[in-house]
């Protein structure tokens, strides 16, 4: 989720998320893959299987979005906010790359924190008999 916000920082969010998700599934897959070996050998289904996708693809999905928000260039609704402003209120003080920054990297870095927390309560711990 971290590596996904801070790309989506200087990439667009969504380009940032069709990066990431193929990384994701194959994670995903692989995990179902060794579940099914486990059963195959005889071995109970892993029923957290589906949390662990879950939180996986939102967090990619949770990271994208608050990443793009810290930064002008992160997503494109950004600039054209900056742009309605100054057309709306051309008397208003300018919004620059480093004043949006100001504004919006430290409220990403507590919505990071709150969506880790809430991942984090769905969180599952892997253990791996197979060797990959």
């Amino acid at each position: 989720m971290v590596s996904t916000g801070f790309l989506s920082m200087w990439l667009s969010n969504t380009a940032t998320a069709l990066m990431m998700m193929p990384m994701g599934m194959s994670l995903v897959l692989l995990y179902e893959e060794l579940n099914r070996k486990t059963v195959a050998e005889g071995g109970n289904a892993d029923p957290r299987a589906e949390n662990f996708s879950l939180t996986l693809l939102l967090g990619i999905a949770y990271g994208a979005s608050i990443g793009g928000f810290a930064t002008l260039i992160g997503t494109p609704p950004n600039g054209v906010l900056i742009t309605q402003m100054s057309q709306l209120f051309p008397d208003a003080p300018e919004i620059t790359f480093s004043t949006w920054m100001l504004f919006a990297l430290p409220m990403s870095f507590f919505l990071y924190v709150n969506c880790l927390g809430t991942i984090n309560s769905f969180r599952i711990s892997i253990t791996c008999k197979h060797t990959i």
